[in-house]
């Protein structure tokens, strides 16, 4: 495993934790009905921001591994990347129509 297969797999995991923080955390701030709950105004728009930024690190490190992987490996196993790039698309486009809204 070279360090660039060490460093994908870093940037899988990391992505991988804050995109389940910002998921629990929003689970966290359900009441019994689905409603988010929030004390005041102030930690509504803190909440969101918070989450956003998660999203957004999530997001750009799973991408930046995904294109890291594809091009190391992309003439030695072409089926492997291949799939792994199906995967990533399938993340992004997934988790885009999620919202409730």
């Amino acid at each position: 495993m070279s360090e660039i297969d060490i460093y994908t797999v870093l940037l899988t995991v990391v992505s991988i934790i804050l995109l389940f923080l910002k998921g629990k955390r929003r689970f966290d701030r359900l009441n019994q009905l689905g409603i988010e709950r929030y004390a005041s105004y102030r930690q509504k728009i803190g909440a969101k921001l918070l989450d956003g930024i998660l999203y957004s690190i999530g997001f750009v490190f799973l991408v930046t591994a995904a294109i890291t992987f594809f091009v190391e490996h992309a003439q030695s196993i072409p089926v492997l990347s291949g799939a792994f790039a199906l995967l990533v698309i399938f993340l992004i486009f997934g988790t885009r129509g999620s919202s409730k809204r």
